[in-house]
């Protein structure tokens, strides 16, 4: 196994603790959409430090099912059930691709 693949798993392993990120923030009263930007600094960083190293990590499906987590936790879908999961994790996939874009235009 190279040293390539093996920093590969490590990223995928870092970024498959995000229910912890998503857990440690839930009770924070952190809003949704800080909590998922939170997600998508870990996601970054962690696919950053892979890809120095000519890995390469799935950064979007790392976190996506804790972001679903956090927008089905949110006060006005609480309760309720997810009628169509398609709909539900396209929308997710929006969301988070707009926190990624919002964060990149305010770096410097």
């Amino acid at each position: 196994m190279s040293f390539i693949s093996i920093l590969s798993k490590i990223g995928k392993g870092f970024l498959g603790a995000a229910p912890f990120v998503t857990t440690a923030l839930s009770g924070t009263g952190l809003p949704a959409l800080t909590q998922i930007a939170t997600l998508v600094g870990t996601a970054e960083a962690v696919g950053e430090i892979v890809k120095q190293h000519g890995g390469k990590v799935d950064k979007l499906q790392a976190i996506l099912p804790e972001v679903k987590t956090v927008i089905a936790s949110i006060d006005i879908l609480k309760g309720k059930s997810v009628a169509d999961p398609d709909l539900f994790e396209a929308g997710c996939v929006d969301i988070t691709n707009g926190v990624v874009k919002v964060l990149k235009a305010f770096q410097a």
